[in-house]
């Protein structure tokens, strides 16, 4: 049994890290300074707020279809395509 552990855990491989430009902002992230001030005046936090409430329910900007769940939802599956 220890074995078979032994070899199951040798066979699995960490994830790949990201390459890119997706690398480079995480290396950047990592390095840069942690925020000493992130606090919002309070007429900005509530700007932000009101915006985002307005938000709710409304299909994001940019995103052709809809997407979202709806996306899923009226999707057309094909014999390749894994059904939920």
């Amino acid at each position: 049994m220890l074995t078979l552990v032994i070899f199951a855990s040798a066979a699995v491989q960490p994830a790949a890290p990201p390459i890119g430009s997706a690398r480079s902002v995480i290396e950047a992230q990592l390095q840069a300074a942690p925020r000493v001030d992130d606090q919002l005046p309070p007429e900005e936090a509530d700007a932000i707020r009101q915006r985002y409430l307005e938000s709710i329910g409304k299909p994001v900007e940019g995103s052709g279809s809809g997407g979202g769940m709806e996306h899923w939802l009226k999707r057309k599956y094909d014999s390749v395509s894994p059904r939920p």
